[in-house]
């Protein structure tokens, strides 16, 4: 049974009343949140803005770290001061340098007793002044300058972080527990950083360094010097003389070079000359900017090179070499034996300016100064080439470190590898000069030994210097002091011209310098200081390097007779193997010159050097024979041994004794008192045992002296055992 609607009561009106309502037009009451909807809702928003903060940080410190990665943190003028401050610093370096190397000067003339060493301590006093003197000018650094400088603070520090690193996980696979709390802190702080960066972002620039000099008023063209009024541009683009002559001036000038004109530019084979007027100071200026220019210029090392003109102080020819400078030089001229003069100009290679490289060795002592690749034996065979084919020269050649003349040997008088036989081989041509100067004046030659086919000059070419003993250098050192005038005339080959290399102050001795590749040092003890500065730059010479060739064998040259004392690149002919051995077996065959016997002769009755006769050296009392040392080094037409003196007593000593198979010390001594007396005598009014000691010594001594391997022995089969000699013995040292 269904109810009607009037069976509803009040009560049930209330209740249908009181429930949901179905209407959606009925606005509904907001519902209030929980206080945990609140905080959750809060701590997201929160971790958005906080997320945003940490993202943006870290793509900020990433890109505030690729800055300094590649150095693009380091501003313009922080590069500036950093470069001048750099300037500085080697500017004190070199004044320190130069000012010891002065001093070391300084010390060996003042305890010289040579007669120059008043004159050179004068001079030194005034070069130690005027570098003292010295104020320090900064040039301002070019945008190729500051490029530079940025480039190699980026590579440090990519080295630096790389190094780091490494250390890192070396360490990191050596204690793994630390390790793994150390990359959490760290990572922890990377975080850290990363969200301070993104609240606060910092940008790196740091501030420019202090400079390390006074600077009173502002340095000259700093600020100019980051924008040039013209852009250089590679001198390969240049076509005409006025292209090449706009690019050197922009050159010039974006290095503040103070530049007045610039003249004679012309086109040459191998590149650009021209002619270069400064407006103050010297052309030193260009010199000291040479390796900038080569980056302005698009050229390689050393092919920027200033000649400063010796007629013109202001000015200098600049050279922007693009090729090989010597690719036309002709071959070395044909020579046939004593064909030529030793006072004769030779031709040995050929110049930067085109002319022939000419000039005599006579009356000359030389040295040749080449790092390894520098061309050293390419250019001591330039000159033995023409040695061996003068008919007034003998050639020596002493090598105690390394293969001698090569193919020429067979060309060469004497060669010597062995020290010991050098040292004695300079012992004798200590005696040859001695001896020379006594009987100079009487053979009509006046203040000089003149060169002839009847008394020739003697050609000693010394290669690795530095090898010889120190006695040997000794030696070398007082024949380039007395050996010019007798016609003994040294030239020294060595790596370098230090004291380091040389052993003492001999690298401004010789007249005649050559230089190839080798280092600053060498040209500042071979030259003297501040001769870079006037164009002297063998240091920027490239050796050889593998197969490449390079600036091998080229050369400066100072103090060659004919030739001017300009700095200018000489290139010294290559000779072959096979030429070079074809040209010795010719000169060979043709007869090799000998040494006059009046010279020989000379050398017998010459004095000792105090510094050897002090020694007390057995082996060097007696200076040796020419033909002793020609037996001795094993040179071709060697005369045959004539026994010695000593050696023909001891024989006619056992000859009078019918020959023994022995005989005393105290037999031969009797001897000899009987036949020299005079040197045998000495020690007889001494007590008998100490008379038979002193004698036997120097019986032992003129064995020696005589190169003879002979020793005493006790003759046990006799009664009480006496030292003496054995006659087998003496016949196999004579055989």
């Amino acid at each position: 049974m269904s109810a009607s609607p009037a069976s509803f009561d009040e009560s049930d009106k209330e209740v249908v009343d009181s429930g949901p309502r179905d209407d959606s037009n009925e606005p509904q009451l907001p519902s209030q949140p929980t206080r945990g909807t609140v905080l959750t809702a809060y701590a997201h928003k929160i971790a958005i803005r906080e997320g945003s903060v940490f993202t943006n940080g870290t793509r900020h410190t990433a890109r505030q770290l690729n800055r300094w990665w590649s150095a693009q943190d380091l501003s313009p003028e922080y590069l500036t001061a950093f470069h001048l401050n750099h300037q500085h610093t080697q500017w004190k370096n070199r004044r320190t340098a130069d000012l010891r190397e002065i001093n070391t000067q300084l010390k060996h003339w003042k305890n010289s007793n040579e007669h120059q060493a008043h004159r050179q301590r004068a001079l030194y006093s005034r070069e130690a002044n005027a570098v003292r003197s010295e104020t320090f000018t900064p040039y301002p650094p070019s945008s190729a300058d500051l490029a530079a400088t940025r480039t190699a603070r980026a590579r440090n520090r990519r080295l630096g972080t790389t190094v780091l690193l490494a250390i890192s996980v070396a360490l990191a696979a050596q204690n793994p527990a630390p390790a793994a709390y150390a990359a959490g802190a760290a990572t922890l702080l990377a975080g850290a950083a990363a969200w301070i960066q993104g609240r606060r972002p910092t940008v790196l620039n740091p501030p420019p360094p202090r400079l390390g000099f006074p600077t009173p008023e502002p340095v000259p063209g700093v600020a100019s010097a980051l924008q040039p009024e013209a852009t250089p541009y590679p001198i390969a683009r240049a076509t005409t003389t006025d292209e090449a002559a706009e690019c050197i001036l922009r050159a010039l000038q974006a290095e503040n070079i103070p530049v007045a004109e610039i003249t004679d530019v012309e086109r040459q084979r191998w590149g650009w000359q021209s002619t270069v007027r400064v407006s103050k100071g010297t052309p030193a200026a260009i010199i000291n900017k040479a390796p900038d220019l080569e980056t302005l210029f698009d050229l390689g090392k050393g092919d920027v090179i200033v000649q400063p003109l010796k007629s013109r102080t202001a000015c200098a020819t600049l050279l922007l070499r693009q090729g090989d400078m010597f690719a036309d030089l002709p071959p070395a001229p044909y020579l046939a034996p004593k064909s030529i003069s030793i006072t004769d100009p030779a031709v040995y290679g050929g110049s930067a300016n085109g002319s022939p490289l000419a000039f005599s060795l006579a009356g000359l002592m030389g040295e040749v100064i080449a790092r390894s690749g520098g061309g050293k034996s390419t250019l001591l065979r330039a000159l033995v080439d023409v040695t061996t084919a003068c008919r007034d020269a003998v050639t020596l050649f002493l090598d105690p470190s390394g293969d001698g003349p090569g193919p020429y040997e067979d060309a060469i008088r004497l060669t010597s590898l062995d020290p010991a036989t050098i040292e004695r081989t300079l012992l004798w041509l200590h005696c040859l000069a001695a001896g020379r100067a006594r009987i100079r004046r009487g053979l009509g030659m006046g203040d000089a030994w003149q060169p002839s086919s009847q008394h020739p000059a003697i050609l000693v070419f010394i290669d690795e210097f530095p090898k010889l003993t120190e006695l040997s250098k000794l030696l070398v050192a007082s024949l380039l002091l007395i050996g010019r005038k007798e016609g003994v005339w040294i030239i020294f080959a060595a790596q370098g011209a230090t004291t380091a290399f040389l052993g003492s102050n001999l690298a401004q001795q010789p007249a005649l310098k050559i230089l190839g590749s080798c280092r600053d040092v060498d040209v500042k003890a071979a030259l003297g200081g501040g001769m870079m500065d006037e164009g002297w730059l063998p240091h920027r010479l490239n050796p050889k390097s593998g197969d490449d060739l390079r600036q091998c064998a080229q050369v400066y040259i100072e103090g060659a007779p004919g030739m001017p004392d300009d700095p200018m690149i000489h290139k010294v002919h290559h000779i072959t193997l096979d030429e070079a051995k074809r040209r010795a077996a010719e000169r060979a065959e043709a007869g090799l010159v000998e040494i006059d016997e009046t010279s020989l002769a000379a050398a017998l009755g010459a004095p000792l050097p105090d510094f050897v006769a002090g020694t007390g050296n057995d082996r060097l009392s007696e200076p040796p024979t020419w033909g002793e040392l020609l037996r001795l080094a094993g040179a071709s037409g060697a005369p045959a041994a004539a026994q010695p003196a000593i050696a023909r007593h001891l024989l006619a000593a056992f000859a009078e004794h019918g020959d023994p198979p022995h005989l005393t010390v105290a037999q031969i001594l009797d001897h000899l008192r009987q036949a020299d007396p005079e040197h045998w005598k000495r020690w007889d009014d001494r007590e008998e045992r100490t008379r038979l000691r002193e004698a036997g010594k120097a019986l032992a001594r003129a064995l020696r002296a005589a190169g003879l391997t002979l020793t005493s022995h006790r003759l046990t089969e006799l009664t009480g055992k006496p030292t003496g000699y054995r006659l087998a013995d003496l016949r196999m040292a004579l055989e």
